[in-house]
């Protein structure tokens, strides 16, 4: 049995800025050679340097990915092989309720789970760390309240949302200017 031909690709984002600054012709000429390698495994012959050296990486990871897919089918194919799944049986005998109590991986349920399970012993804090739910004034920190790390990384994360955003629109892929101002706004006021 061959191979099944490809039909599509996965385009990776962090590829997006160094695609970003190449001129709209040579993104064209690019994405056009990304293409026909995929469908035809043609190498590309009329790119400009950046054009040439993006495709590089990026066949890179097609290759990658290819490689990674066509071993997931293999996996697949040999668990098809040893005949997938066992039946499940019209009876439940003892000895099937044993084996449904057993974790087994499969998403039946069982027919009589533990009703009680183990308790976890609770870690005891270190006596000179202060606990995440506790502020600098020693007063505890209600559940609503974000602790600062996370505050720092969700603000970092819509920079860089929004930083993307703008990006695009001045690129020409997004056209509404009342978003893009909304979004530029934003920036300028997380920025400080």
């Amino acid at each position: 049995m061959g191979t099944a031909k490809q039909d599509s690709v996965i385009l990776h984002l962090e590829d997006f800025e160094d695609i970003d600054c190449m001129k709209d012709a040579e993104a064209g000429k690019l994405l056009k050679a990304i293409l026909c390698y995929v469908s035809t495994g043609a190498l590309p012959d009329k790119l400009g340097v950046q054009a040439r050296t993006m495709f590089g990486y990026i066949r890179r990871h097609i290759d990658r990915d290819k490689d990674k897919y066509a071993e997931k089918c293999r996996k697949r194919a040999e668990a098809g092989r040893k005949g997938g799944r066992p039946k499940k049986e019209a009876n439940d005998s003892d000895e099937n309720q044993n084996k449904a109590k057993k974790a087994n991986g499969f998403f039946e349920k069982q027919n009589n789970p533990d009703p009680e399970p183990d308790p976890e012993p609770e870690p005891e804090p270190e006596p000179d760390i202060k606990p995440d739910n506790q502020q600098s004034d020693g007063e505890p920190r209600s559940a609503a309240q974000p602790n600062r790390d996370d505050m720092y990384h969700n603000k970092q994360k819509r920079i860089q949302f929004l930083e993307t955003m703008c990006k695009l629109h001045r690129s020409g892929a997004l056209t509404d200017e009342d978003e893009y101002r909304r979004f530029a706004d934003e920036l300028r006021m997380l920025k400080g």
